[in-house]
């Protein structure tokens, strides 16, 4: 009957977290909890439920808004958030009313405001337009992809044949925005540049293979493009190096360096410059929130691999810059007003568009905008954040397309990076990072939970790499131990 469907439908859930455990009592009494920080085994769980009919009400956040089949009579909106939008609403919303059973459904607003309950009913939903960015990731996945189908038993020429136009069809045919009609003649310099960066980190060999790091890459594709920062320091050595214990440098001094590398590229999190400049609260406070700068053994690397960076983003803009046609019209970035670029045709207007127009001329880039090239800083870059801001739109310059990971922010201040992972690490408690950090709890545990999994894929993809004995694999092993421990022994109670 019943009570048999209810055991084998929470049977996995009750395995992970046992049988007295709240969340599974409240099961029993028609009650259910959904949001992304809960076991998947709960989740589903309480969604197979639902549907059955053992449950009544479900508590959820907007992990029930997408792509979850589970219609009911009622849906209530308890409370206002910032992130309460008119696509929410209306995905949301849509769960009211059973097919088959309901004729209407009923939507509840509970302490929602009533001018922000009129603008979410009648706002029009936003226009969606896809965006698949050829990202470095991307790409190596489609070399690895070509590579593994080519070793594969079974698979004959025609079935080649077909993997590498699918490839090809992606590769020219990216959901990229209709309404930049530059981009078709950019794409395959992005594509060629993008390739270039890969065998520069070591991602490719010459032939086009991918090397055994690729397989780390692709474990840890959903980070990029930290992958490719993390894959660049340990080819250099400088990971094995910050392994090594001795007299003066025991275990809790290399666990916290690895957790500053891997927070500096993995957990990029801002942390507010008046908390990070208040010596009144550095003074008194458990932990560092200011994420510590970079160790120094892998300092010089990690620029290296941002000069890298850099440098193809700029080679990859210098190409594109000569295929594309230089727009005729030229416009200042506030006002919007229109003056002819000089490299194209003539200057007109009066005043100051007449004298923009003239120093157009004198000062000619091939990147930059005409506005940007006013500067006199030619085809010369200190950061992504300049050639994105500074490069001609019709280039289609993006900073998706720069693999960098910079330690400055666009106005070339110190990016203060916030330490919450390590201050978790050292006290085990979320409460205090949270309040001496700025980060709610929920952005908290999530990047808490973000660099749990990471831990993990690592120690797993490396342990079946490395041998046994590699002193970078032990201590990834260890660190992911200790740190899932202190997760999930304080944040899954």
């Amino acid at each position: 009957g019943s009570t048999q469907d209810f055991e084998r439908i929470t049977e996995s859930a009750r395995k992970i977290m046992g049988e007295n455990h709240p969340l599974i009592q409240i099961l029993r009494r028609g009650i259910g909890i959904h949001h992304s920080g809960l076991q998947n085994k709960y989740r589903m769980a309480v969604e197979m439920l639902f549907r059955c009919g053992y449950l009544r009400v479900v508590i959820s956040t907007e992990s029930l808004a997408y792509g979850i089949n589970m219609p009911c009579r009622s849906v209530v909106f308890a409370g206002d958030h910032v992130g309460l939008n008119s696509i929410q609403y209306q995905q949301m919303s849509g769960r009211a009313g059973r097919r088959g059973l309901d004729v209407l459904g009923h939507v509840i607003f509970f302490d929602v405001p009533r001018h922000k309950l009129h603008r979410l009913v009648v706002s029009p939903v936003p226009q969606l337009h896809g965006h698949f960015s050829i990202s470095a990731s991307t790409l190596l996945r489609m070399f690895s992809l070509l590579a593994h189908a080519s070793k594969t038993r079974g698979v004959n020429a025609s079935i080649m044949q077909s993997v590498r136009n699918a490839a090809i069809r992606t590769l020219k045919l990216p959901l990229y925005g209709s309404q930049v009609s530059s981009v078709a003649a950019v794409l395959p310099t992005h594509i060629r540049y993008t390739a270039d960066f890969l065998l520069r980190v070591g991602m490719l060999d010459a032939a086009g293979t991918p090397t055994p790091f690729a397989t780390l890459a692709d474990h840890l594709h959903s980070a990029d493009p930290a992958n490719f920062a993390l894959l660049f320091l340990l080819q250099s050595g400088c990971l094995h190096d910050l392994c090594k214990q001795s007299d003066e440098r025991n275990w809790d001094a290399v666990s916290r360096d690895l957790l500053i590398v891997f927070g500096t590229l993995f957990c990029r999190q801002r942390v507010h410059p008046d908390r990070a400049t208040d010596a009144g609260l550095l003074k008194k406070a458990k932990g560092v929130i200011q994420l510590p700068g970079i160790p120094a053994t892998c300092e010089p690397v990690f620029s290296e691999y941002n000069r890298i960076a850099l440098a193809s983003l700029i080679s990859l803009a210098e190409s594109a810059a000569v295929q594309v046609e230089r727009s005729p019209n030229a416009e200042l970035p506030l006002s919007k007003l229109s003056f002819v670029d000089s490299a194209s045709g003539e200057g007109s207007g009066p005043g100051v568009l007449q004298r923009l127009s003239e120093q157009s001329k004198a000062q000619p880039s091939l990147i930059c905008s005409p506005f940007a090239a006013l500067s006199g800083g030619g085809n010369s870059f200190r950061s992504f954040h300049e050639l994105v801001a500074a490069a001609r739109p019709e280039l289609t310059i993006n900073k998706l397309l720069c693999p960098s990971l910079p330690l400055t922010t666009a106005s070339g201040d110190p990016c203060f990076l916030n330490a919450y992972a390590v201050d978790f690490f050292t006290h085990e408690q979320l409460r205090l990072v949270c309040g001496e950090s700025g980060l709610s709890s929920g952005d908290a545990w999530q990047g808490l939970k973000q660099m749990q999994l990471i831990l993990s894929s690592l120690q797993k993809a490396a342990s079946g790499m490395a041998p046994k004995d590699d002193i970078l694999v032990a201590s990834v092993a260890r660190l992911e131990q200790e740190f899932a421990a202190k997760f999930y022994g304080k944040l899954y109670k």
